[in-house]
């Protein structure tokens, strides 16, 4: 009874942040979206009520607005005309559409008043166990409420009810817990055949092979002469001067199976004349008249221009009169180019406080990816919005705001300020941390970001740290690095610039 109106409470508390009769699509010209509804409408802006509070959008930025419904609206009205009812069947049904339009939460809200009014609703216990729910004791539980039941039941060292536990999360869509249980079946036996292959491993001369590595392993020698041969070409290619020179290389390359055309090699040779290393306080050249800004930039000394690599967007902390993008070159400095990154580090343009939650300053930043995709071979399925304090609230504004560009984000120890739109992130894992004595931002902006996010059941992690000050240790900071090596924008996505 208890988790049920706890389910009732989050549901209302997350109608009343979006209440209103209509919702508005404000497309923006950057690419980015904002959802939520238009309380003042004047010649020069327009005043947004989100999710996460009001917002201030100039009409120079609004490319159109679009006037609809949301779904939670929707549900709201739905849910008003069955609120009374006793039949299992219409919450049944609701819950069926919520689920159709990835509102979990409020499906399994109207799933659970099914089967509390008809405890024998056989549709109804076929919804709750596809969403992984399970009855004990005569109570429903969750897939998540289980897993904790069962991880509670294993024994130290059984290694293969580890592995069931295993197999059962990644069937009820726990795949966070199933990979942490699977590294940890690894630990205790190397060479565990279903661990290892549940994890892309493949076994190869009695020896477990990453899914590259493998594939590496089984060429033929004939396939590993022309891959060579490629590699050769292409090296030529990038000394090449002539573009005649260019040009029957690309034949060569041509006869050796190598599919891409000669405009695709061009971009690769400019991209090759890039500097590599640590490039301090460069100036932006696209825009640079609306833009005047610098950025700092890590490249990998080996970095080759025929592979993409994926890039990492850091914004700094700050405030008023103070801030630096190269002053947060430790935080992933040299780590993340030893791990194959591109990182970027802008400056700010005005170094007032919460700069970064600014319709100019996003322009900006969006105008750095841009040149950066010019300039370097960019992973575009890779690039990452990370910041930490200002930064994080920055990381928080801009991540939101165009989350169709970004693979994941991560804010650390950043404040929620005026449009940030969470919902946009249905499709943008996000790693948050916070330490819980921070004195500078409170740890309730992270808090109520997190919730949010659990409402919408969207993929993020939450980190808060019982430590004090502001900061985020080492340690932390690395394992969001470890987070990042699977995460690639989900679907058909928006390219950066």
């Amino acid at each position: 009874m208890y988790r049920y109106f706890a389910l009732i409470c989050a549901a209302c508390l997350l109608l009343l942040a979006i209440s209103a009769s209509y919702a508005d699509i404000i497309k923006l010209n950057t690419g980015g979206q904002v959802e939520g509804r238009i309380i003042e409408d004047t010649e020069d802006y327009i005043r947004v009520k989100t999710i996460t509070g009001e917002t201030v959008i100039y009409r120079e930025d609004i490319e159109k607005i679009i006037r609809k419904k949301t779904d939670w609206e929707i549900y709201e009205e739905k849910e008003s005309q069955i609120a009374k009812s006793n039949d299992a069947q219409k919450h049944c049904e609701l819950g069926i559409w919520c689920k159709e339009h990835y509102l979990l939460t409020f499906a399994e809200k109207q799933f659970l008043r099914a089967i509390q009014l008809d405890p024998k609703h056989e549709k109804t216990i076929g919804e709750l166990a596809a969403l992984g729910f399970q009855k004990r004791d005569g109570k429903w539980l969750s897939a998540r409420e289980l897993y904790s039941l069962k991880l509670k039941e294993l024994r130290e060292g059984d290694i293969e009810a580890r592995y069931q536990l295993a197999l059962w999360c990644r069937n009820n869509r726990l795949r966070r817990e199933a990979r942490k249980l699977l590294k940890e079946i690894i630990k205790l036996d190397s060479n565990h055949k279903g661990a290892r292959e549940a994890l892309g491993y493949r076994l190869h001369k009695d020896k477990w092979l990453k899914a590259g590595e493998y594939e590496k392993a089984m060429l033929s020698e004939a396939e590993r002469k022309r891959l060579a041969q490629i590699e050769e070409l292409q090296r030529k290619y990038l000394k090449a001067e002539d573009i005649a020179e260019r040009r029957r290389l690309h034949g060569e390359l041509k006869k050796c199976r190598f599919i891409k055309p000669f405009d695709y090699c061009e971009k690769v040779y400019n991209w090759g004349k890039a500097p590599t290393g640590l490039i301090k306080d460069k100036a932006l050249e696209l825009n640079s008249d609306k833009y005047p800004g610098k950025y700092t930039i890590c490249v990998p000394n080996n970095y080759n221009p025929w592979n993409p690599y994926p890039l990492i967007l850091f914004l700094h902390g700050g405030g008023e009169g103070v801030g630096d993008g190269k002053q947060y070159l430790y935080w992933w400095y040299p780590e993340a180019v030893s791990r194959g990154y591109i990182m970027i580090l802008p400056t700010v343009l005005k170094k007032v406080s919460g700069a970064w939650n600014d319709p100019t300053e996003e322009k900006y930043v969006l105008t750095v990816i841009k040149e950066m995709n010019h300039n370097y071979h960019i992973d575009k399925k890779r690039i990452f919005c990370c910041g930490h304090s200002m930064g994080g609230g920055g990381c928080w504004y801009i991540g939101t705001r165009n989350a169709k560009m970004f693979a994941a984000i991560n804010p650390n120890s950043g404040f929620l300020g005026g449009g940030t739109v969470l919902k946009n992130l249905r499709s943008t894992p996000t790693y948050i941390i916070h330490g819980n004595k921070d004195e500078k931002v409170s740890v309730e902006n992270s808090r109520r970001a997190a919730k949010t996010l659990k409402t919408l059941g969207y993929e993020y992690i939450y980190r808060e740290l019982d430590i004090p000050g502001h900061g985020v240790p080492p340690e932390e900071r690395n394992k969001v690095l470890d987070w990042f090596e699977n995460k690639r924008l989900k679907g058909a996505r928006r390219k950066a610039g």
